[in-house]
């Protein structure tokens, strides 16, 4: 997928001169960004943790003390707004790679009236799109599966950092959406674009109308999520989990095989394997 390289290489001391930041170690090339999951050699990233494990010749955004061989810092007190801020100035500098080709659409796929897709799409064999569905760059959606009308799929890109004045700074999302196959996509339902990661959504993976499932959400196989229910960001749904009806999962839970969340409950923390969790704050069946 397009998106997360640079345009061109930079050097780590003109990105630091950009964001009035001191570097500390070598002046590395940087040619992409890339998240804590997924760390590549060249590559840009932040982190608010005190440590990191790499091998990969990176410059991070963060602490001092992360420095070391492979590891050149920018250090900053806020690691998240001055990602924010450096995503602005590669993009507006530099520029991100985009692949410009026009959706690989397989013969058997059927598409409505009125959808809109974006480039570097790809749809596989007997998908079903239906009417007025949007579809952003770089999202893959495998064979067999079925979009129902309405549905936004990659275009949300939700996601701010306070500077000090209170004001939201926007974080440029570089991700995209993977869909496997035999998934269901309900009317009006939106999946929104990885920020850098993507949002993946897995096989046979049944999702109902009007849920809102946020960027880097990850969605195991044969999960079921019911009408009206909104995923947090980064939140992970484990393999045959049931998510209720019109509930609410903080961002960054995660939720484990075949458990169950029940209508309404609004889940503030893990839930654990085999588990059902009710009610506000949501806690476990005895």
């Amino acid at each position: 997928m397009g998106g997360k390289r640079l345009k061109k290489i930079c050097k780590a001391s003109w990105l630091a001169e950009k964001l009035n930041l001191t570097l500390i170690g070598p002046d590395v090339e940087i040619s992409k960004i890339c998240s804590l999951n997924h760390i590549e050699d060249q590559s840009l990233l932040f982190s608010t943790n005190s440590s990191l494990e790499t091998e990969r010749t990176v410059l991070v955004l963060g602490a001092e003390n992360l420095a070391r061989d492979s590891v050149s810092v920018l250090v900053s007190n806020n690691p998240r707004l001055d990602f924010a801020y450096a995503l602005q100035i590669l993009d507006e500098n530099i520029g991100f790679e985009k692949i410009d080709r026009p959706p690989q659409i397989h013969p058997s796929a059927k598409i409505g009236k009125h959808v809109v897709i974006g480039r570097n799409v790809k749809i596989g064999e007997g998908t079903m799109i239906n009417h007025h569905v949007v579809i952003g760059d770089d999202v893959e959606i495998g064979k067999f599966c079925k979009i129902n009308s309405g549905a936004i799929i990659g275009e949300g890109d939700f996601g701010f950092e306070r500077d000090e004045t209170g004001r939201p700074i926007k974080i440029l999302h570089l991700g995209s959406v993977l869909i496997g196959d035999y998934v269901q996509i309900g009317s009006l339902t939106s999946v929104g674009r990885g920020t850098i990661d993507n949002t993946i959504i897995g096989d046979y993976a049944k999702i109902d109308n009007h849920v809102y499932v946020s960027h880097n959400c990850k969605v195991e196989k044969n999960t079921i999520i019911t009408g009206g229910a909104i995923l947090g960001g980064s939140s992970v749904y484990g393999i045959g989990t049931w998510i209720g009806i019109n509930s609410t999962i903080k961002q960054k839970v995660q939720i484990g095989d075949n458990a169950l969340v029940g209508m309404g409950a609004v889940v503030l923390k893990d839930v654990e394997t085999g588990d059902k969790v009710v009610g506000n704050p949501a806690k476990k069946l005895n």
